[in-house]
């Protein structure tokens, strides 16, 4: 960790304040688990922070994550309201199952993540509306997978970067790119099924659990095995 001056180190204390309240709390009373994450998480804080000024940027500029400047920790899309977390240089390329991908969210709130502890992974409305353009999608039942890569092809133009995700964030999610992303919506879940050497189709009466994902490479959205590894991106509502 870089030499933090006494008045950075304040002013850290100061802005996450609740954070480190729920640190000591879990010193004192020797929660061994949650002591070690929450220590992870404002070691790797503490190595980003400094005294330096925040990126200040404008609704339609690219946050950069990994320049020399601090990245503000979240964006507010001006169309719907919604504040979306701004990944880091540790965390940008994390995948995570969908319960993973849960208790990554409650690692942000205990840890009072941009002075809130409201953070959820977001509905797969909310996370369509981070397109920059309308997103193929497959909830509507006539739609076809031949029919997205037409779409996509027709499309092409429109990609920040390689992206149809709104440029703000395209920075640090075209490093990334062909990750799928959790919602919270789930699908109505199935028996898995297995297929014997007779070819004869058996339950074996393990239930699946699916969630709408979207991947902003393909433009779209679909449905995973909440097993699978994918990306999170935290959102929350305007307090």
């Amino acid at each position: 960790m870089h030499n933090l001056k006494e008045e950075e180190l304040e002013e850290y204390i100061v802005e996450n304040k609740k954070g480190i309240a729920k640190l000591l709390f879990n010193l004192f009373n020797q929660n061994s688990q949650e002591l070690k994450e929450l220590q992870d998480y404002h070691i790797k804080n503490l190595k980003d922070f400094n005294s330096s000024q925040e990126q200040k940027t404008d609704n339609n500029e690219i946050i950069d994550i990994f320049g020399k400047k601090k990245p503000p920790l979240s964006w507010k899309d001006p169309k719907t309201g919604l504040i979306w977390e701004v990944k880091n240089k540790n965390n940008y390329d994390k995948l995570y199952s969908y319960k993973e991908a849960e208790h990554y969210v409650k690692l942000l709130n205990r840890s009072f993540y941009d002075h809130s502890s409201k953070w959820r992974i977001p509905t797969i409305d909310e996370l369509m509306t981070l397109g920059n353009i309308p997103l193929f999608d497959y909830r509507n039942k006539n739609l076809q997978f031949s029919s997205r890569a037409a779409w996509k092809v027709g499309k092409s133009k429109f990609r920040n970067g390689k992206l149809f995700v709104k440029k703000p964030l395209s920075g640090f999610m075209n490093a990334q790119i062909e990750t799928w992303y959790w919602s919270s919506t789930p699908v109505e879940p199935f028996h898995e099924q297995t297929q014997s050497q007779s070819n004869q189709i058996n339950q074996i009466g393990r239930l699946v659990e699916l969630f709408w994902v979207v991947n902003f490479f393909e433009g779209g959205n679909y449905h995973m095995k909440a097993v699978e590894k994918n990306s999170v991106i935290c959102v929350r509502k305007d307090e």
